[in-house]
């Protein structure tokens, strides 16, 4: 049988297709980054924060993509065509960065440190100056220090530090310990 003599034996049967013709698409998975995007040909498109390290389902077609959650919507972006490693966010997918500022915390952690001795009120001063913009996170750390560590071993160390410019954190926190050595666990000197 020919193709024509099969297509006039069929034709009875055949109906026509539906007036509505479904979206030509591709259809890919991804996992959304940390960052709230998913990639797709080089190019990144904006998903929802809450989504960040869930797999998502993608639509790609012809002039859109639409970005897909346990089969509900959650996106949709026009495609970015002929463009290579371009972002597009839409409105409302990522909050604004928001800075915590700290500059009062510096100054109140100084405050805190100062007044205990000429040595400590030096160094801090210094320490704020050196520090710039981790002044903060320093002051923090040398407070730990100072509620750590025996004072006689502290004002020490800091007096030393201070006389040799020595404001890297790490090596004071050595010098501190270095100082201290052998004063708590020194079982000769208990009488029996």
């Amino acid at each position: 049988m020919t193709p024509r003599q099969a297509y006039a034996t069929e034709k009875p049967w055949l109906q026509p297709l539906p007036a509505f013709r479904p979206p030509i698409y591709q259809s890919l998975t991804r996992v959304v980054d940390l960052s709230g995007f998913v990639t797709v040909d080089t190019n990144r498109y904006s998903v929802p924060e809450r989504f960040c390290g869930k797999v998502v389902d993608i639509h790609k077609g012809t002039e859109t993509i639409r970005l897909f959650r346990k089969y509900k919507k959650i996106a949709n972006h026009e495609r970015l065509i002929g463009r290579r490693d371009a972002k597009i966010t839409a409105p409302g997918h990522h909050l604004p960065p928001q800075r915590r500022t700290q500059k009062g915390n510096a100054d109140k952690h100084r405050r805190i440190l100062l007044g205990h001795s000429h040595a400590l009120d030096q160094y801090v001063n210094r320490l704020k100056v050196v520090a710039r913009s981790s002044a903060t996170r320093k002051m923090q750390r040398l407070i730990n220090f100072k509620q750590t560590y025996p004072k006689a071993a502290f004002d020490k160390a800091v007096e030393r530090a201070l006389q040799y410019g020595l404001y890297d954190l790490n090596r004071l926190e050595n010098l501190i310990l270095s100082f201290v050595a052998g004063d708590f666990f020194n079982l000769n000197d208990h009488d029996h």
